[in-house]
């Protein structure tokens, strides 16, 4: 008995070894990975069906690292072997490119060559950098340049993806960028597509002299700014998710030192431009952005309807439970007769997860909300 308890703490001791090497190399790995994705068009709609076909190939890259061991639940001299594997993808796409991609039937197909990395950098970007929003960056009129570089700064902070204002001015056509900015999307077309985006921040402001103050020798301008987020796409294409606005009176420049308002904007005084609007303006909005539903990994309610027989039903509870980017988390909450409801966790807009169930020509997808999907069964 002594030597079987001795054989099996070597034997705890080498795989807990083997455990920790095999998750050093996969914290190393950083690799050009490719895949492929396919989603239906369902009611013409070509361009959802293309955003759905990227990110499955996305997760399907990610794949490819296999699982990743989280070495906080090894007991390192325990015998609960079973209890040392918590599973989960160990990565995320820094980069991709589309190397193919179009309508294969009543399928659209894509093929993406992505860079994709893991370990503990992974770890430490925000989850969005997992999915596949990118912002566009738009801005009008005086210190919104000085808006957006605040701004941009903290996106990348927090791992966003963007495209900021100067880059797109020069690869825009001057009707879409008219077009961006008054949000009539209709018309945008293939020139705004090609850059991926799903959302646009809108950043505009403005500054007017006001008056000359003798006594404290000074001059004060009036400014306000405006920074309103909205999708690019989908039922509510062009509708405020976030409108933030704020407006000073208090913005004062020295008359003595010769600060005229290109001064003021980029003065760091607490009475310039800066710190009266476009910091407080920033602030807010990115608090707001956090809490937004739109970038929360969320629960998704999604109601079956039709289900012929138990048997169908666990079929599509699998279908569910290996969508890509589902990763089984879901759970039964109701049934009432051939209707079933489940609860999911999904990180990505919920019409992504409609469009991946219904590639399975038995689930028609008849409708979604920011967090509900309702599918029926057909024959």
């Amino acid at each position: 008995m002594r030597w079987i308890r001795c054989g099996t703490i070597i034997l705890c001791i080498v795989m807990a070894i083997a455990v920790s090497h095999v998750a050093w190399s996969q914290n190393n790995i950083s690799r050009f990975v490719e895949g492929q994705g396919v989603a239906p068009i369902i009611d013409q709609d070509v361009s959802i069906a293309r955003e759905t076909a990227i990110f499955a190939a996305k997760q399907q890259v990610l794949e490819t690292l296999g699982p990743r061991i989280d070495s906080e639940t090894i007991y390192s001299m325990g015998l609960k072997i079973a209890d040392w594997y918590a599973i989960k993808w160990g990565g995320y796409v820094k980069d991709y490119e589309i190397l193919d991609e179009g309508k294969d039937g009543g399928c659209y197909r894509v093929k993406i060559r992505a860079w994709v990395k893991s370990g503990d950098e992974a770890e430490d970007v925000t989850k969005n950098l997992l999915s596949i929003r990118k912002i566009l960056i738009i801005s009008q009129g005086k210190g919104s340049e000085i808006i957006e570089a605040h701004l941009a700064e903290k996106l990348s902070t927090l791992g966003y993806r963007y495209h900021d204002s100067a880059y797109l001015r020069n690869n825009l056509k001057k009707a879409t960028w008219s077009r961006l900015c008054h949000r009539q999307l209709g018309q945008a077309g293939n020139d705004v597509m090609r850059f991926m985006a799903d959302l646009v921040i809108h950043v505009k402001s403005d500054m007017a002299f006001r008056r000359h103050d003798a006594t404290l020798n000074c001059d004060w301008y009036s400014a306000g700014g405006e920074i309103r987020l909205y999708r690019l796409t989908g039922e509510k294409a062009g509708e405020s998710i976030i409108d933030i606005q704020y407006h000073s009176n208090k913005i004062a420049g020295s008359a003595t030192a010769g600060l005229d308002s290109d001064e003021v904007l980029t003065t760091d005084h607490p009475n310039g431009f800066r710190r009266q609007v476009a910091h407080p303006l920033v602030e807010e909005f990115l608090g707001r952005l956090k809490e937004n539903e739109v970038f929360q990994v969320r629960e998704i309610m999604v109601t079956m309807r039709g289900l012929p027989s138990e048997r169908e039903y666990r079929s599509f509870y699998d279908a569910v439970r290996h969508a890509r980017g589902v990763d089984g988390r879901v759970e039964e909450c109701s049934r009432e007769g051939a209707t079933y409801t489940l609860r999911v966790i999904f990180p990505e807009k919920t019409v992504y997860l409609g469009y991946l169930l219904a590639v399975n020509r038995n689930y028609r997808l008849v409708g979604y909300r920011w967090n509900e999907i309702e599918m029926a069964y057909v024959q």
